[in-house]
């Protein structure tokens, strides 16, 4: 259809347009003079017998006038198709410019697979010319098969009549592409062939398989580096229960020294009341209300001594799971186990609670600074290393205090105090041991709780690190220290789970 278009065009534009206008005007007038002249003498004769003249004047002008006429619309008809003609030159230089520009690689594909026509780009590509390529198969030409090629998008396209997409690897040309095969349709909607646009991704597949390589390595280096950490936390764990039991048995020494010294009072009033009995018998005295009442006397002793070890006991059997616990009970039930040791060392400590609605009850100890508060506060942890960390706070409170007796050389200019302290604020428990011992020294104050770190000659520096460690890790709280009145003041804050329980 184009040839033959194309044939015309070239006829019109070689027999008209380029014909001398004045020489076809002479042309046509000539023409009409004859044709006229002979027509008028043929009239003339049927009707006159003869040709008559003004016959002949008339027929020359009318044959005049009507050449004009003639050729005028020869003229316009000629320019018409010449302008015409010239537009449909131009749109097929600019449609022919735009196909050969674009950069992806383009053909159009008849229903026999047949190449119709393609672009610069893909001529390139195949390194062939224009001609070599037209009514070529696609699957030959293009891939160097004998047949289309498996999932081919144009015989997708033939069977469906629907656009088609897909990325290919072409071995004849070694590289990756995208491609998409769009139908073209005759006016009745039937396909008489598929524009295909061939884009080349071979870059972008370079750097996708480079991507997932790169992936695929942090991947195996993620797996390596979450198998370390979880090594060194394992590790760390070990070390940190290594030291929480080093620090237990630290603590298990000066515990065996506090229940001697928890002993010691009702052991010799056992001892008395022994010889008490011994002496009453031999005087006589001894009868039922004596023996009643001396009994009852060696039952509370028993009954004291008894309660020291199970308070003993229970401050060292490990916490296995988080529950919920007082820590107005805890923080007394420890002090029950040291405060003679602190009598004795001439140290008073005081628990007071300072929360609203706080109302101290008498407790067993006989010291009225030793009590209970109701109600009482309650935190989710581990009682029997909470108590652990609140026995290190005093334990170093203690220490604190006789350095700086040994400092000063004497313990007359202040006596000693722990006093300890329970509040809410914020939703917090918070616990606060202070003392007017030796205060925290700066050279060590920044990292007083890194393991190893003491200002006791012979501490082990493990103490206040573990119970950084229980409250802020196994508890979910935090422990810092502050310097307060020339001494020290410890802050424990822990998470309330109901803020007050009788």
């Amino acid at each position: 259809m184009n040839t033959m278009i194309n044939f015309f065009n070239k006829i019109i534009t070689d027999t008209f347009i380029n014909i001398n206008q004045w020489y076809l005007l002479g042309i046509s007038i000539f023409v009409s003079e004859f044709f006229t002249t002979l027509i008028v003498s043929i009239m003339s004769v049927i009707f006159y017998g003869n040709i008559r003249d003004d016959y002949l004047i008339t027929g020359f002008i009318t044959a005049f006038f009507v050449s004009l006429i003639v050729v005028y619309t020869l003229t316009i008809l000629v320019q018409g198709l010449k302008d015409l003609n010239e537009k449909n030159i131009r749109a097929k230089e600019q449609w022919e410019r735009t196909f050969n520009t674009i950069s992806d690689l383009i053909m159009l594909i008849d229903n026999d697979y047949k190449i119709v026509r393609m672009n610069k780009a893909m001529a390139v590509k195949l390194d062939l010319t224009l001609d070599e390529v037209i009514d070529k198969t696609c699957y030959k030409l293009v891939h160097n098969m004998d047949k289309p090629i498996v999932n081919c998008p144009h015989n997708q396209m033939l069977k469906d009549s629907l656009e088609h997409m897909t990325e290919i690897y072409d071995d004849r040309l070694n590289a990756y592409f995208h491609v998409i095969v769009t139908p073209m349709l005759n006016p009745d909607g039937t396909v008489f062939g598929s524009v295909q646009v061939m884009r080349d991704i071979t870059e972008l597949k370079t750097i996708e398989n480079a991507l997932k390589e790169k992936t695929y390595a942090l991947d195996l280096l993620n797996k390596d580096l979450e198998d370390r950490v979880k090594r060194e936390i394992e590790l760390r764990m070990q070390k940190e229960q290594m030291l929480i039991h080093q620090s237990k048995m630290a603590a298990m020494g000066e515990m065996i020294e506090a229940i001697t010294h928890q002993w010691k009072q009702p052991l010799s009033s056992v001892s008395l009341i022994a010889q008490d009995m011994g002496d009453a018998f031999l005087h006589g005295e001894l009868d039922e209300q004596y023996i009643v009442k001396s009994v009852k006397h060696i039952m509370d002793q028993v009954r004291h001594m008894s309660r020291t070890i199970d308070d003993f006991k229970n401050f060292f059997q490990p916490s296995k799971q988080k529950i919920p616990f007082k820590v107005n009970t805890a923080i007394y039930e420890t002090l029950l186990l040291i405060y003679r040791q602190l009598e004795k060392a001439e140290i008073s400590v005081v628990l007071n609670c300072i929360y609203e609605g706080a109302v101290i009850q008498p407790g067993q100890s006989g010291n009225t600074n030793i009590c209970k508060c109701e109600p009482e506060i309650v935190v989710i942890g581990y009682p029997g290393e909470f108590k652990h960390v609140i026995l290190n706070l005093i334990n170093n409170s203690r220490d604190a205090i006789l350095e700086k007796w040994k400092q000063s050389g004497s313990a007359d200019e202040q006596k000693g105090e722990i006093l300890i302290e329970l509040n809410t604020k914020n939703d917090l428990a918070i616990i606060s041991v202070m003392d007017n011992g030796c205060g925290i020294s700066d050279n060590i104050y920044d990292k007083i709780f890194e393991p190893y770190v003491t200002m006791k000659k012979d501490g082990m520096g493990i103490g206040l690190y573990i119970s950084k460690t229980i409250i802020e890790q196994n508890m979910k709280g935090r422990l810092y220290a502050e310097k307060f009145n020339n001494g020290a003041r410890f802050m424990i804050e822990l998470p309330l789970k109901q803020e007050l329980q009788s």
